[in-house]
């Protein structure tokens, strides 16, 4: 029995070596700061954390003296039940190393899966928790993410903002007057981001115009897309009274 936990203890200071040293390398192969916290990083703490996990439950059951290749032999039998029975659960685990160790999406990153969009903000074997911007936690099983649309926008250097609206017929004057209200709103409050705008007239009908306004940035982060809007609305709504 000793020895049995001796195995254990080395196997499991093995481990946390292995990750400690993985991080470590990681970390200095692209010069990030101790404190970067990414998905490659919670991969290689998460697979330890199984693996150790895992051998806890194999010793355990060698200690109290069941046969581990009896239950291995047996397990075998009933494999197909097993995978009909817990194919969501594995389909989730493995999608969930593709994602920890891909470049397409990482931690914090801004991304629309399927009809959602917001922050990354984990993943587990299970799941990613998406944050969105009005606060709602989504959870997205790790088999539907990768069978999804999704769109990276933290991964774009630049970002155009389409923002839509309907005015009641006004002159071409009043449009500049809109135009240079909505530029001069931007440009003071958004000094620090390099943003080109424009309004644009979609169509002209008989009582009202359809417009779109928009904002290109090479700086974008959805905090500034859902600030840009909120502003820009609040100054057409203004303007319609």
């Amino acid at each position: 029995m000793l020895t049995i936990l001796f195995v254990y203890l080395f196997l499991n200071i093995l481990f946390n070596y292995i990750k400690s040293v993985l991080v470590k390398l990681y970390l200095k192969k692209h010069s990030y700061p101790v404190t970067h916290y990414d998905n490659y990083i919670v991969g290689i703490k998460r697979l330890s954390w199984f693996l150790n996990h895992l051998i806890f439950l194999l010793i355990l059951l060698q200690i109290i003296g069941i046969n581990i290749m009896n239950i291995l032999t047996s397990i075998s039998l009933v494999a197909v039940a097993l995978v009909l029975i817990f194919r969501d659960y594995i389909a989730n685990f493995l999608n969930s190393i593709i994602i920890m160790f891909s470049k397409n999406i990482r931690l914090n990153e801004y991304v629309k899966i399927g009809d959602y969009k917001g922050r990354i903000k984990d993943i587990s074997f299970m799941n990613i928790e998406l944050h969105t911007e009005t606060g709602e936690i989504v959870y997205i099983a790790n088999s539907q993410v990768l069978t999804k649309e999704i769109t990276n926008y933290s991964k774009n250097k630049s970002k155009k903002i389409m923002i839509d609206f309907t005015t009641p017929l006004i002159s071409s004057k009043k449009i500049t007057l809109l135009e240079s209200e909505l530029k001069k709103k931007i440009s003071n409050e958004f000094m620090k981001k390099n943003i080109s705008s424009n309004l644009n007239i979609i169509k002209v009908g008989k009582d009202v115009i359809d417009f779109s306004f928009v904002i290109e940035t090479n700086n974008y982060d959805y905090e500034f897309e859902r600030d840009v809007r909120d502003m820009c609305n609040k100054i057409i709504i203004d303007y319609k009274k």
